[in-house]
C-alpha cells in the first residue's frame, strides 16, 4: 500500500527528517511502501545505488501459516521509507539487499523491545547502519 504524500511530509517534517535528510521531500510514493497498520518508520538507504532491494510482506493465514507476499522491487538501489510491524511481537516485512558480489542480506526491520534501538544484526559480512538520534537517556530525541 502506497500512502499520499502529503501524509508522509507531514510526518517527516513532525518527525525532524526533513531536516537531515532533505531529498526526502522529493521522494517519489512509489519509493513509500506501506506493509498493513505498521507504526515503525524506516528509512533505508542502500549503500550502492545499483544494488536490487526487495521487500516482503509477511502474514500469517487462517491455519497460522506464514504467507509472504513481495510488495516492493529495485534493481537500482534507490532510497525509500517503509513503514511496517502491527505488533512487536512480529515483525511483518522483509528487506532482501544483494550485494556487488551476489551476497543477499535478508533483514526484518524492527526495534528492540527494551531500548526501542533499531535491531542492526549484520549477515554475511553485509552491515546495517542506524543514523537514529537518541537522546542521552537512550531514547529517541
Amino acid at each position: 500500500m502506497i500512502y499520499e504524500m502529503d501524509f508522509w511530509h507531514n510526518l517527516l517534517k513532525d518527525s525532524g527528517l526533513l531536516e537531515d535528510f532533505e531529498f526526502l521531500r522529493d521522494l517519489p510514493g512509489s519509493q513509500v511502501i506501506q506493509v498493513g497498520g505498521g507504526r515503525d518508520i524506516f528509512l533505508i538507504i542502500p549503500a550502492d545505488r545499483f544494488c536490487p532491494v526487495t521487500v516482503t510482506e509477511w502474514s500469517r493465514d487462517e491455519a497460522g501459516g506464514l504467507v509472504g507476499k513481495e510488495l516492493y522491487r529495485s534493481s537500482t538501489g534507490a532510497p525509500f521509507l517503509l513503514c511496517c510491524n502491527r505488533t512487536d511481537d512480529f515483525p511483518d516485512a522483509q528487506v532482501f539487499v544483494t550485494g556487488e558480489n551476489g551476497t543477499v542480506l535478508d533483514w526484518y526491520p524492527q526495534l528492540n523491545k527494551e531500548d526501542g534501538h533499531l535491531i542492526t544484526d549484520s549477515k554475511n559480512g553485509m552491515r546495517i547502519y542506524d543514523f537514529t538520534k537518541y537522546s542521552e537517556d537512550g531514547g529517541r530525541s
